[in-house]
């Protein structure tokens, strides 16, 4: 079954300048993404579908895991929150 995947982070300070390009790269190389369906995500979300058949703790953590190695391999400590859901829906409206 797919699963909606989405993955938010901020950054504690201090932390250097281009460490949320650095973490956003890492986030793409997992596949998660910055536009859903040609819709821009707000600052600092990431998404992707997802088809498996684990379920929804196994993907998180799963993914938690593989997030968490890339702000071990910067050095950078923050705030994480990761969301799987089956059965869902999504609107991103943005402003005109």
């Amino acid at each position: 079954m797919s699963k909606f995947v989405a993955v938010t982070y901020d950054l504690h300070e201090p932390y250097p300048d281009n460490s949320h390009r650095k973490v956003n790269n890492g986030l793409k190389k997992l596949g998660l993404k910055k536009k859903l369906k040609k819709s821009d995500l707000p600052a600092n979300i990431f998404a992707r579908k997802l088809d498996t058949g684990q379920s929804p703790s196994e993907v998180r953590d799963r993914i938690r895991k593989k997030v968490d190695k890339i702000f071990k391999r910067l050095g950078l400590n923050r705030t994480l929150f990761i969301f799987i859901g089956e059965g869902w829906a999504w609107e991103n409206s943005p402003r005109e």
